[in-house]
């Protein structure tokens, strides 16, 4: 965990969790300068990825008018993705399954479960992520987003993107899996 933008550093992975409240995160975010932290490492070509109100963050804009996700408002979004979200009064709350498309550091066709639980609504980018009900998410280059908790708790889909990012620093793979966390 970062809260200050020295703390990045050179990760293999960056990762943005969920929020509580998207728009305060993102304020936040840009008042520790983790905003620029962010794509200062996603010009490096340092892998990015976005979970729930991270992927929203990720984006190009954010817009709650009614305050619905927690503070209302309109910012932009760091825009590493093509996607926008837009608050909606419902909550989003359900188990989900599905599998990867490809495009970013994991294969595609890995099965993936989780929870959806949010309040943004985000139309899928041009390259989604994932499918389950529907496309999920957006892929651009290295930098990918989700609306799926849970994602990293299968052993298949981190030992996949554990070893993406080995092969990316010339390391081998390694042989053995790592547990599989939805038991």
């Amino acid at each position: 965990y970062a809260e200050h933008p020295v703390e990045v550093g050179n990760p293999d992975l960056l990762i943005l969790p969920g929020a509580k409240d998207t728009l305060s995160d993102l304020r936040w975010l840009r008042q520790r300068g983790l905003d620029r932290s962010t794509l200062a490492a996603a010009a490096r070509g340092i892998p990015v990825l976005g979970l729930c109100g991270g992927f929203q963050i990720l984006g190009r804009s954010l817009a709650d008018p009614s305050g619905t996700g927690g503070s209302a408002g309109h910012l932009e979004g760091l825009g590493l993705l093509d996607v926008s979200t837009h608050f909606a009064t419902t909550k989003q709350v359900r188990a989900v399954s599905g599998t990867t498309q490809g495009g970013w550091l994991l294969p595609a066709g890995l099965p993936v479960s989780g929870y959806e639980i949010h309040q943004g609504l985000t139309p899928p980018g041009e390259r989604p992520m994932l499918t389950l009900d529907a496309s999920d998410g957006a892929v651009c280059g290295l930098v990918a987003g989700t609306y799926l908790h849970g994602l990293l708790d299968s052993g298949p889909v981190r030992s996949a993107l554990i070893n993406a990012l080995r092969a990316r620093k010339a390391l081998p793979p390694l042989s053995d899996a790592p547990e599989d966390l939805h038991t």
